[in-house]
């Protein structure tokens, strides 16, 4: 039976004082006394006493942590502060005496996360001294600063001039909630070109458009990051990052029809104008606004450096984005070059636009011969049997083959081809046994084209008796035959070729 008390004995509760006595036997058991209660601890008062509740996060935060009791008594323990439920071991201090009464301590508080937060003041009674807690505190940590990164939409960084009007800014470290923009300078006065709000993270990401105008383009812009954490804290702004607008690019296309064209006809050129800025095209100039361009000077055509007279200068309309630009083809026989400018103003700055260089061809209707001697006079109109006597055709077009002869007896003086000056010329001696009298020098061309054109210069072949001492007359020059003549093709070309169109 006394194996059976015990087992009874066990399940009660040490605190259960058992009153009730058992007779087993003649045998009386007695409950055993009750255990003494430990005296309670003393009661206390914690509170917390934040100097501020907006702060910044590079700023120090004083905290001061009182623990009172709510009897008389001696107060011992230890004080910490708790963030957002967590303790932070760090501030854990012994309590000391406070001057106006109570226990704790006067801490700092470093390096709070920037945030909103919940500071409570947390005592750790020791001794027979309760622990208590402090109601909880709000506090804001606003950045000491906020940092951006300037990339362009595929998040390279920005190249100057932008490769594209699309920025992009982001950054972290941030006040949650708070309102973001991303600015721009583009005027003097800074302006928001894209705005949002801090995630939860403290993170932003913004996507703007630079826009500009003629005035704008290819000037320097400003971006940068403004953030106002929360009402009453100080404004925040990022440093500036500074690049290039590209200019707006004028566009000029120039499809010249080569030809050929014979004097009097009008060339056409097919033309594009075009505005196009970060490498997008934005307007296309039709060919009333080209009209409107070359009346007012805004677009000139140039042949072979000399501008034309816009009166000569039509653009008609071929029903797509190009114009035909017509205008009278130069008399000159040969090749001729052309090229477009033009000018877009808005009165303050202006974009210039240079087309590539075309080439035509106007056909040459006749032969400029001519026919000097060896010293270079000319006009020629005798010659001695010996004599050296140069051939010369100007302005034909680069390429043409010019076959040269001497008549009355057919003489083959060879056949030469034009050079990129248009000119062909031979040199030969007339025959010692060539007949006194009237003879001429034939040259006949065909052009790269085809045409063919002839030409004719007649002299006379003095007798042998009239120069008995076989003496060639002196022009002017010491130098040999050979040499006067390559010198006089050089110094008398240009007379010569006047001259050979006045007798024309």
């Amino acid at each position: 039976m006394a194996s059976l008390a015990t087992r009874h004995r066990r399940r009660l509760p040490v605190s259960v004082v058992v009153v009730a006595g058992l007779a087993l036997g003649g045998l009386v058991l007695a409950a055993p006394a009750a255990l003494a209660a430990e005296p309670p601890a003393a009661a206390t008062t914690t509170t917390l006493d934040v100097l501020l509740t907006d702060v910044p996060q590079d700023i120090e935060l004083p905290v001061t942590i009182r623990t009172l009791p709510d009897t008389s008594g001696a107060v011992t323990g230890q004080v910490a502060v708790e963030l957002d439920g967590d303790l932070l071991e760090d501030t854990r201090t012994t309590a000391a005496p406070l001057p106006g009464g109570g226990v704790g301590a006067e801490l700092t508080l470093v390096d709070l996360p920037v945030g909103p937060h919940s500071l409570v003041g947390v005592f750790e009674g020791s001794d027979g001294t309760g622990s208590s807690r402090s109601g909880a505190t709000a506090v804001r940590v606003a950045p000491a600063s906020i940092e951006a990164t300037f990339t362009d939409e595929e998040g390279d960084p920005l190249t100057s001039p932008l490769s594209s009007p699309v920025v992009v800014a982001s950054g972290s470290g941030q006040y949650p909630g708070a309102p973001v923009e991303l600015q721009s300078d583009e005027d003097g006065t800074w302006s928001s070109i894209a705005d949002g709000t801090v995630s939860a993270s403290g993170a932003f990401s913004l996507e703007g458009v630079v826009v500009g105008d003629l005035s704008l383009a290819g000037s320097p812009v400003g971006l940068r990051v403004v953030s106002t954490p929360f009402a009453g804290a100080e404004t925040l702004v990022s440093d500036v990052e500074d690049v290039v607008v590209p200019p707006f690019e004028l566009t000029l296309d120039l499809d010249v029809d080569p030809g050929p064209y014979r004097p009097g006809d009008g060339a056409t050129n097919l033309v594009r104008a075009s505005v196009s800025w970060y490498g997008e095209e934005l307007a296309v100039a039709g060919a009333d606004d080209l009209q409107d361009a070359v009346d007012d000077g805004s677009l000139v055509v140039w042949v072979d450096g000399v501008d034309l007279d816009p009166r000569t200068v039509r653009v008609e309309d071929v029903g797509s984005d190009s114009a035909v630009l017509t205008f009278p083809v130069s008399d000159a026989p040969g090749p001729h070059e052309v090229q477009l400018t033009m000018v877009l103003s808005d009165g303050v700055d202006a974009i210039h636009a240079e087309s590539p260089v075309g080439t035509y061809t106007t056909l040459a209707t006749s032969l400029d011969l001519n026919v000097i001697t060896d010293g270079g006079g000319f006009p020629v109109e005798t010659v001695r049997p010996g004599e050296f006597v140069g051939v010369q055709v100007f302005s034909l077009v680069p390429g043409t083959v010019v076959h040269f002869a001497m008549h009355s007896d057919p003489l083959d003086l060879g056949t030469e081809t034009a050079n990129a000056d248009g000119y062909a010329g031979t040199r030969f001696q007339v025959p010692a046994d060539t007949p006194a009298g009237r003879h001429e020098v034939v040259a006949h061309a065909v052009d790269p084209y085809g045409n063919r054109l002839s030409a004719s210069y007649a002299f006379v072949v003095l007798a042998a008796s009239d120069d008995p001492e076989g003496q060639l007359p002196v022009t002017g020059s010491s130098a040999g035959p050979l040499g006067a003549l390559a010198a006089s093709f050089l110094v008398v070309g240009a007379g010569a070729v006047a001259f050979a169109r006045r007798r024309a």
